[in-house]
């Protein structure tokens, strides 16, 4: 690593004369496929190269996701990958617990060929060759981490996500946040001839109409008035522009979660959401389970609720579509119009329950796999299917030290590019670097890397030769 460093023509050469032989994905970790056997061999020695390789070296290569994955930032919330900037920090997978990491570097991929993951609650849209963090299990209460590229992914496979995002920050109140998902829901802004309207919708139900005129007057000092028993309206300069900077100045069908409320404290999110389910949902009972069904007309607005949600632990159902006849309450007639629903459960999922690993209420969780992270933060999803998608435009980003980030709730490996480990022997040893297979095996041995077995006979001299 040092010495292409020190050789930045020869470095060039050889990348151009050995091509993929030269360089290959890094996906750090063994999987089921031969390539990423071939890649843990020598993990310490991948990232000891990247880590030495210069700022300029065009290092990226293939691995990418799908224009508009959503990718967790601190401290600015939620953000879509081609929205990611050079020196964000993203929330990272690291000795089991999430942190946060800079961005190093951002790409732009062009048009390439997508597939769609799909688990229980969430999918993602990445290129076949994009690593995915995974739980192996390899023998009888034995239970591995693995980086496992989406071409090689099975159904049924585990999968880590994200099942609770800690505390963040917010200098605003829980009353602020609870009326503000209010008024994402039912509420909106009318801002003409120097008036500054906040009105929100009658509710059918006295306690949620007083529960909100009061937030009105306490928060902004007003006392909102009825409009012809349909609506409520107060005026004021603070709360208008206040309310559009949090994203309410959008049509109802384009209204979107503003990136902040995502990174705010976790009990203020739930009470962003409890206001919204205020607003736009009900409250079923299924014997003694207790569920909301929302519905809004909004599908960005359901698809970042339903993302919120799983930061805040609760159960979320994938967004359902329907045709149904709408009529918004200040509007002159129903309309037809596509409405988006989800099922939410306000209950923590048990842990490992709902993958079958053996996990339940009377049979005790397998020590290997408490050990493998921290399970407030992270659980398991299975995978229900990989399909081919269409061609999109792909984006993929560097993140400092981890090399993974947190995209759709999911453990996603950054994009990198290091040397493939026959192709880096076979030059170090022509070059007389090292000597043999063996003189390798030793300097390994040295960083405390076995090579004797655990699948590593696939370096073999006669491979190399």
């Amino acid at each position: 690593a040092r010495w292409y460093r020190d050789n930045r023509d020869a470095y060039d050469r050889d990348y151009q004369k050995y091509g993929e032989a030269f360089l290959k994905p890094d996906v750090a970790g063994v999987g089921g496929d031969r390539e990423s056997q071939i890649v843990a061999a020598v993990s310490l020695w991948y990232d000891a190269f990247y880590d030495l390789v210069p700022d300029g070296f065009d290092l990226m290569i293939g691995t990418c996701l799908k224009k508009g994955t959503r990718i967790l930032t601190n401290p600015c919330g939620l953000k879509v990958i081609e929205a990611i900037k050079e020196g964000d920090h993203v929330y990272t997978f690291e000795n089991g617990n999430l942190v946060s990491k800079r961005v190093k570097k951002v790409m732009t991929n062009g048009i390439k060929q997508v597939y769609r993951v799909r688990l229980s609650d969430r999918e993602i849209f990445a290129t076949d060759n994009h690593p995915i963090l995974t739980v192996e299990h390899a023998a009888r209460g034995d239970y591995r981490v693995r980086w496992k590229l989406v071409k090689n992914l099975k159904k049924g496979d585990l999968v880590v996500v994200l099942k609770k995002f800690p505390d963040g920050r917010s200098s605003e109140s829980l009353e602020f946040f609870r009326f503000l998902g209010f008024m994402m829901g039912d509420g909106w802004v009318v801002r003409r001839s120097g008036n500054n309207q906040i009105c929100f919708a009658k509710s059918h139900y006295y306690e949620i109409n007083w529960r909100y005129l009061e937030l009105a007057r306490k928060l902004f000092g007003k006392e909102p008035r009825p409009y012809r028993n349909k609506w409520y309206y107060f005026y004021s300069k603070e709360a208008a522009e206040k309310l559009i900077s949090w994203g309410l100045g959008a049509k109802a069908k384009e209204k979107r979660i503003d990136p902040r409320v995502f990174n705010a404290p976790l009990q203020h999110r739930i009470e962003f959401v409890l206001g919204l389910l205020d607003a736009d949902g009900c409250v079923q009972k299924v014997g003694n389970i207790e569920r909301y069904i929302f519905e809004t007309s909004s599908r960005g607005l359901a698809e970042d609720l339903k993302f919120l949600i799983q930061t805040v632990g609760w159960k979320v159902s994938n967004v359902y579509e329907r045709l149904r006849i709408l009529k918004a309450p200040h509007s002159k007639k129903p309309k037809e119009a596509n409405s988006y629903t989800l099922i939410i459960y306000p209950t923590e999922p048990k842990i490992g329950a709902h993958v079958g690993v053996g996990i339940g209420p009377s049979t005790p969780m397998p020590k290997k796999l408490i050990s493998l992270f921290n399970w407030n933060t992270f659980m398991l999803k299975r995978v229900k299917g990989v399909e081919l998608d269409e061609e999109g435009e792909v984006y993929d980003i560097e993140v400092e030290g981890s090399h993974n980030f947190v995209a759709e709730g999911i453990i996603v490996h950054n994009s990198m590019a290091t040397p493939h480990c026959a192709g880096l022997l076979a030059l170090a040893i022509d070059r007389a670097l090292v000597k043999n297979i063996d003189d390798v095996k030793a300097r390994m041995a040295r960083f405390g890397v076995k090579s004797a077995d655990k699948g590593y006979g696939l370096l073999t001299w006669s491979k190399l030769q």
